[in-house]
């Protein structure tokens, strides 16, 4: 196999520096060849060196220099047959100053708002042989706002690791006396998460619900930008619902702390994908998430999890109600969740899909 050079030169940390992170991993544990490239001293080059990956790291510099400095390192590597996978379409200006005889894939982790149909846009990404999406909902957004060719992109979702997330021992609403039910959101804080609507809807939930409920925010605020937890606890003082809302921060060992969630809220504006959905489906735990982005192509609407009219805290709280009330329907959508899970987003298959696809430079 070629040797797979993975490019993201992004300063902050999220989910698509996690998944270029494990693609790393798995790639090396599994033999095939593999390198990346990132700005020097961001997050990401951090955890690379940590785990040991000091000889596969490439690092550059973090100034506007650094699609130039990726371009020449992009050079050096394509001497060796490389394939290149560059995950945002940023960092296509490293193809400025140099276009790879190899395949050139880049995975496309967000929705585009704007047209990006102008003629720099349409030469910059013509450079790229393969464009990968997550969803189809994603396909058709990129394709309306870009210049791309549609017989060039495949749909490829995120995964979950299922060696690490694996169901409770009971698909049962959690007991009365196992204290209160617990809702979790796994994101970083931010506006457009809609942790804000979610403070709105504990509030409305705890009047008509009989038992005692938690949220619990399951991440920490978006380094570099203004902190969102103040925010967040003003809120809830003025709705009265600050004993009841808990900042729990990162947890290496998430799949544990999924198992003792109630439901995983998603109420974000506009997600891509949301991994936490899939990681909450192999867990065995309901998904009340917003209607919006690519979660629709995630979520069957009553089947494995529920899905809420956007930006509506009331209905956000009603389609909890319902399921926390109703021990059937919370045991059934748990069992569905699991299964499709199971079916459709193993990582190591995505993993291998996502490998021969960069591979190729090809929609298979």
């Amino acid at each position: 196999m070629k040797e797979t050079v993975q490019v993201t030169l992004a300063i902050g940390y999220g989910g698509l520096e996690l998944i270029a992170l494990e693609f790393h991993e798995w790639l090396l544990r599994n033999g095939f060849p593999a390198r990346i490239i990132v700005a020097a001293g961001t997050p990401l080059e951090k955890k690379l060196l940590e785990r040991g990956y000091r000889g596969t790291t490439v690092s550059v510099g973090r100034s506007f220099l650094r699609y130039r400095s990726a371009a020449m390192e992009m050079k050096a590597l394509d001497r060796g047959g490389a394939a290149f996978l560059i995950h945002r379409h940023q960092d296509l200006k490293s193809l400025l100053f140099y276009k790879p005889s190899g395949k050139v894939t880049v995975l496309n982790h967000t929705f585009y708002g704007v047209r990006k149909k102008d003629p720099f846009h349409r030469f910059i990404f013509s450079r790229a042989d393969l464009w990968i999406v997550l969803t189809p909902a994603q396909r058709e957004n990129l394709l309306d706002t870009s210049p791309v060719d549609p017989g060039k992109v495949a749909i490829i979702p995120n995964g979950v690791d299922l060696a690490r997330f694996s169901p409770r021992e009971s698909f049962s609403l959690p007991a009365p006396d196992a204290g209160p039910l617990q809702i979790g959101i796994v994101a970083r804080l931010d506006p457009q998460k809609g942790q804000d609507l979610a403070i709105r809807a504990l509030a409305m939930l705890k009047k008509d619900l009989p038992r005692p409920v938690t949220l619990h925010f399951i991440g920490a605020n978006t380094p570099g930008e203004t902190p969102m937890r103040p925010v967040l606890d003003r809120l809830a003082r003025e709705l009265g619902v600050e004993d009841s809302v808990v900042y729990d921060g990162f947890f290496d060992d998430l799949s544990k702390r999924l198992r003792e969630l109630a439901v995983v809220w998603m109420p974000s504006w506009k997600e891509t994908f949301g991994r936490c959905i899939p990681e909450a489906m192999a867990s065995g735990v309901p998904v009340v998430a917003s209607n919006a982005g690519g979660v629709p192509d995630i979520i069957d609407d009553g089947t494995t999890g529920l899905l809420f009219t956007t930006k509506d805290a009331a209905d956000l709280a009603e389609k909890t109600r319902r399921l926390l009330s109703d021990p059937a329907l919370y045991e059934r959508l748990g069992r569905a969740a699991l299964e499709k899970a199971r079916r459709e987003y193993d990582i190591e298959a995505i993993w291998r899909r996502l490998a021969a696809a960069v591979e190729s430079g090809k929609a298979s």
